[in-house]
Formats: C-alpha cells, structure tokens, sequence
C-alpha cells in the first residue's frame, strides 16, 4: 500500500469514527455537521465550542471561517457525489 492510499484509509477510518461519535449524541444531521467540523477544526476545539454553548442553540458564526467553508465544500461534493453526477466523469 502507497503512502497515499494509507493517508486516505487513514483520513477515512478517523472520519467514520468522528460521525458515530458525534451522531449517537447530537443526531444524524447535527452530528454529520461536528464530525465535519471536527475533522477540519480538531475534535478538542469542537467539544470546547459545544460545551459553551448549548447544542441546540451552537451558532455555526462562532467556527472560523476556514471550518465554514470546508463544510460548505463538504455539503457541495455530498450533494455531487448522491446525485449521481459524479458518473458524468468516470471512465
């Protein structure tokens, strides 16, 4: 295995174990949002932010900004990859 297949089993194991932390507490929807936020902003940073604030009321203004764009890419290769447009482009 290449370094860079490693780093992407690597990168996928620790994202599935961010969406199942965080969606047995908060929810699917919620906890799809932590894990991605999580996994750009740090897990520490995130429980730090939801500890100050209560989960129902987190407002996504106080995440950086980066985080907030990486979860809007996020939504928009979600949305790309379910809707089946992604076939448009495999070999």
């Amino acid at each position: 295995m290449c370094i860079r297949d490693r780093n992407l089993t690597v990168g996928i194991l620790y994202f599935k174990w961010l969406y199942n932390y965080f969606t047995t507490r908060y929810g699917r929807c919620k906890g799809l949002a932590y894990a991605v936020y999580a996994y750009n902003w740090g897990i520490g940073n995130v429980l730090k932010w939801l500890s100050a604030t209560e989960p129902n009321n987190a407002e996504i203004a106080e995440i950086p900004t980066e985080t907030a764009k990486h979860f809007a890419k996020f939504l928009w290769w979600l949305e790309f990859y379910e809707s089946g447009r992604w076939k448009e482009y495999a070999d």
